[in-house]
């Protein structure tokens, strides 16, 4: 996450996030058996399409109910932060305003790749930006990266037992190869 450059403050809802999307994602987990984690505990298909929209602090627009309109002109800025499932209407989302609170919203759009080529709209997301990083002020600097981090681990080994006393017998008795055994009951 320190590498992300992202706010501190919003990294809880990040883990949130990467957990929703973990648990419908499959994985080589043998005792899943080839399904995602949801399903092998419930027995259900999930709806997952929600997690995939938007990525996670992804600049959005978005606009309050009251205000739609066709032409969306009173859309604003925003940052998407994962699906909000406990608030606010089904499908809604966390939105990070330049005001530094959350809003939950449904009506969130993509911004389009003509408007990142405007100077305009650059200059817009650079002032959303800078309101936020205000408003937010010391909460909103991400962590440095521990220097310590990047020294390297030694690995640990494996050291076999070997008893104080010789005439300590291990606790275990050695077992006998499977294939050395004759016993009837194999045949």
């Amino acid at each position: 996450m320190a590498a992300t450059n992202k706010p501190a403050c919003l990294w809880d809802l990040c883990l949130v996030h990467m957990a929703l999307i973990r648990q419908d994602t499959v994985s080589s987990i043998r005792e899943l058996q080839g399904k995602v984690p949801a399903t092998r505990m419930t027995g259900k298909t999930g709806d997952k399409s929600f997690l995939y929209e938007f990525g996670w602090y992804e600049l959005v627009w978005f606009s309050t109910p009251q205000h739609a309109t066709e032409s969306m002109e009173n859309k604003r800025f925003g940052r998407y932060c994962g699906p909000s499932l406990n608030h606010g209407n089904a499908m809604s989302a966390w939105i990070l305003t330049d005001k530094g609170r959350f809003v939950h919203r449904t009506l969130v759009f993509p911004i389009k790749e003509e408007e990142w080529s405007s100077d305009g709209f650059k200059q817009r997301v650079a002032e959303f930006e800078a309101r936020l990083r205000d408003r937010l002020k010391e909460i909103y600097n991400p962590l440095e990266p521990d220097p310590e981090d990047n020294k390297e681990v030694e690995t640990p080994t494996h050291e076999p037992y070997e008893p104080i006393d010789p005439n300590d017998k291990p606790a275990i008795p050695e077992l006998a190869e499977a294939d050395d055994i004759q016993h009837e009951a194999f045949d």
